[in-house]
């Protein structure tokens, strides 16, 4: 297992101004039975235990409720939780925090009256008890967010629409 981000780009190469950083775990001769792709296979313990705590971390669940998920190439993965959570966060943060960019906010106009009618919101005990519900720490990234106020401006282009999952 290889865990860091290692690019290969001027950045990296330079020197002078971005730095990588990589570490080589060797493979585990310590074996689990494992899923990928819906094909049986043997996996390395500490690789599955270390992806299912990460997972575990990032979605805000315990490591065992994630057993019934052990497939990384299922589908049911990523619509199911990753996917699934990040709608929930997301849910939850925007009505918390309109001002915030987000997919709703597609015009810079729009922006403007939130801004304008302070929609700043103090963390009372109502909106702490809706924000308690966040779990993890996924949320979408917001591919809409001033759409309408880009297609103005042809040499920025397009967005990318999000159609994974739809």
């Amino acid at each position: 297992m290889i865990i860091g981000s290692q690019n290969i780009n001027d950045r990296s190469l330079l020197g002078s101004r971005d730095s990588e950083l990589g570490i080589l775990v060797h493979r585990d001769s310590n074996l689990v039975k494992s899923t990928m792709n819906g094909k049986s296979l043997n996996v390395s313990k500490f690789v599955q235990d270390f992806r299912l705590r990460v997972w575990a971390e990032h979605l805000g669940i315990p490591k065992d409720k994630l057993q019934d998920y052990a497939d990384v190439c299922s589908p049911k993965v990523y619509k199911d939780l990753f996917y699934l959570r990040a709608q929930e966060n997301t849910k939850i943060l925007n009505k918390a925090f309109p001002f915030m960019p987000q997919d709703s906010i597609t015009t810079i106009s729009k922006m403007k009256d939130i801004m304008a009618k302070g929609t700043a919101q103090k963390i009372t005990p109502a909106v702490k008890q809706e924000l308690d519900q966040v779990q993890g720490t996924l949320v979408l990234y917001p591919l809409c967010f001033f759409e309408e106020s880009l297609e103005s401006l042809p040499h920025l282009g397009r967005p990318a629409s999000d159609k994974i999952f739809q």
